[in-house]
């Protein structure tokens, strides 16, 4: 039987490098002011039209939505209309100033200059991109991209360039998610929803939005949010277009241009002001190579043919069109949907030798926080590990011989390390102690020192734990207890993803149907086998090695869980326990406890360790704040510490 396939391999000619297209075409110069044949899109039951600016704003400012906003705000601020209508034309003017040919030219090569810089190569599947174009003549297309990135979407406008498909209206990031719209402004959320379904319902350009909604810092797919998708859905669902179509796209650098300002915010240090020139013109940026990145489309989705009788249009085409009210049965549809893409975009990720490399280095990491590495011992376990995952039906990207990449990688990435010769034989490596302001709330300079390069680490660690998650969880679940009925391994690892929903995404309400696929495998693969309805292990060394892949997560977890106490019933704030929970993981780590990381410093894996809890009805309101359910922590508690085998909770 064939295994589904997890990962992508570079290959021609169905990825072409966009650098070598615009070499062929004279450089960026010439390939900016080239003349572009944009596709004109049309609207059931009318030509192909495009429309001005003049006409988008329009049809904005006099749509029922905004006027009765305005109408609203003219009541409960008790002022004139024309102040806030006023207003009203300010916020669309910063959002659709953005698109002039003139502009994106001006602004494109700079980009283009700066690529050529920073890339080996741009990859793209170029077939994709060409049905995707075609596609867009009749339905508006919308762009899912993945976001590990500021320049996700740099890249993303540059090649819709390159391949004549209109330049997406971007529905995220500076320049249209401002403060007001983060905190619930209703004037700008109705004249922003009015603009992007506008778009949509006109098909006058693409439209690009990251339903993750925010960076990855982590390295892998955040949990979905779902406020833009349904406002993206609202023209299908009202019946005011036939059609539209999603085009999830998975993007995968080599190395990621604020690896280090992550590292430093997720630590705890305020992030620093970014914009787009800033990062085009950072030195330390445009001396250093960052290799080559990856952009996956993938195959387009029809939200008519995907929701068929799931979603019933006629239960909203009647609703006024100020108002929007999504049923109980639609807010659990669209929710899977974005749990879906984020699902097409791990299938579609470029898992690269580096990807592996780091989660070798922080196993070895975990026998000796201070080991001297050698190239040697990394190259053996990295060789192993992708035997395992093309085992799995996993598909690691190698340009060559494997030696030939993994040195390619460490040569990219030797700003983590002291000098090496990565040209010898066989090396040492060493990791760099980065520099740090201050220490914080108890946690020594010298540690969080260190940190810094365990967390990047993670980062690019991470690029690959999508791919063995579930394999893992299931194979420490039969660690711990030899063998195992099946009927009680389903149900812990349905409860164990249940909990760290957050750190490993899938499908709400599929867990059953992802356990029997993980389960045929590791069974294809002859890790395990079923017999009886009783699962056993066939493989040990491959079971322990899944295992370790994943645990590290639940440790990380176990811990932040630890910082409850029944001393302090009450909680005030969850946010001011992450330095509590940091605190404790430095004491660990510096105590030499087992299964502690110095990644487990990062804020992520705690904040989404509080809103597990928070998920399973720990917390619990009060007048005077919060109050722990213990008997509720004590139950979670005592469940993962079966699973986990770990004493370190108890010795902190």
């Amino acid at each position: 039987m064939s295994l589904p396939q997890t990962g992508r391999q570079i290959n021609y000619p169905e990825y072409e490098n966009f650098l070598d297209h615009l070499e062929k075409k004279g450089g960026p110069f010439k390939f900016v002011t080239a003349h572009k044949h944009f596709p004109v899109g049309s609207k059931v039951g009318t030509a192909p039209k495009t429309r001005s600016l003049a006409e988008i704003r329009k049809s904005v400012l006099e749509s029922p939505r905004v006027k009765s906003v305005i109408s609203e705000e003219t009541l409960r601020r008790k002022c004139a209309p024309e102040d806030v209508r006023k207003e009203a034309e300010e916020i669309l003017d910063e959002m659709s100033h953005t698109f002039n040919l003139y502009n994106v030219r001006s602004f494109g090569y700079a980009v283009c200059k700066v690529m050529g810089t920073l890339y080996d190569g741009i990859y793209v599947n170029e077939q994709k991109l060409l049905e995707i174009r075609e596609r867009s003549k009749r339905d508006c297309v919308i762009f899912m991209p993945s976001h590990k990135t500021y320049f996700d979407f740099l890249l993303l406008s540059l090649i819709c360039f390159q391949y004549d498909i209109q330049l997406p209206a971007i529905a995220a990031g500076q320049d249209f998610m401002s403060m007001k719209f983060m905190a619930g402004d209703q004037l700008y959320w109705a004249v922003f929803s009015e603009y992007v379904q506008t778009h949509v319902v006109n098909n006058d350009r693409t439209v690009e939005f990251f339903v993750e909604a925010t960076r990855s810092r982590v390295g892998k797919s955040l949990h979905p949010k779902y406020g833009m998708l349904q406002m993206i859905l609202e023209p299908y669902l009202r019946g005011s277009v036939y059609d539209i179509v999603i085009v999830p796209v998975s993007m995968n650098y080599d190395k990621i241009l604020e690896e280090k300002l992550y590292a430093y915010e997720l630590l705890g240090f305020p992030k620093p002001k970014e914009s787009t020139g800033a990062l085009l013109k950072a030195r330390e940026i445009l001396n250093n190579s960052h290799g080559s990145c990856f952009l996956t489309f993938g195959d387009p989705i029809s939200v008519r043919d995907h929701f068929g009788v799931s979603l019933h249009r006629n239960t909203f085409v009647c609703q006024p069109d100020s108002q929007f009210v999504l049923d109980n049965q639609a807010k659990v549809e669209i929710k899977k949907f974005a749990h879906h893409v984020v699902e097409i975009h791990n299938k579609n990720a470029v898992i690269t030798v580096w990807s592996v490399a780091c989660m070798v280095i922080l196993q070895t990491f975990d026998r000796d926080d201070q080991a001297t590495l050698t190239y040697s011992t990394i190259y053996s376990g990295v060789e192993d590990l992708i035997t395992l995952l093309n085992q799995l039906g996993t598909v690691v990207n190698i340009q060559g011989n494997l030696d030939k990449n993994l040195r390619y990688y460490l040569s990219m990435h030797a700003d983590l390390f002291e000098p090496f010769d990565w040209t010898a034989q066989d090396f040492q490596l060493k990791f760099i102690d980065f520099p740090v302001a201050h220490q914080k709330q108890g946690v020594p300079i010298k540690v969080m020192k260190r940190a810094v390069s365990r967390l990047i680490l993670t980062t690019y660690s991470n690029g690959m734990i999508h791919a063995v998650d579930s394999e893992g969880i299931i194979c420490a679940i039969l660690r711990n207890n030899g063998v195992s009925s099946l009927a009680k391994v389903r149900g812990d690892f349905i409860w164990l993803h249940n909990l760290m929903k957050r750190e490993f995404v899938t499908i709400p309400g599929e867990l059953p149907q992802l356990f029997e696929k993980t389960l045929r495998i590791l069974t294809s693969s002859e890790i395990l086998e079923v017999s009886d309805d009783v699962i056993r292990i066939l493989d040990e060394k491959n079971v322990e090695i899944l295992s370790k892949l994943v645990l590290p997560y639940f440790y990380n977890i176990e811990v932040a869980f630890a910082v409850f106490s029944s001393k302090k019933p009450m909680v005030s704030d969850l946010a001011e326990m992450v330095g509590t929970v940091q605190k404790n993981i430095s004491d660990a780590y510096q105590n030499r406890l087992p299964n502690t990381r110095l990644s487990f410093l990062s804020t992520e894996p705690i904040k989404n360790a509080f809103a597990a809890l928070a998920d399973f009805g720990i917390f619990e309101k009060s007048s005077s704040g919060m109050r722990t359910n213990f008997a509720k922590l004590h139950e979670i508690k005592t469940r993962l510490a079966n699973f986990t085998k770990s004493t370190i909770s108890s010795k902190l």
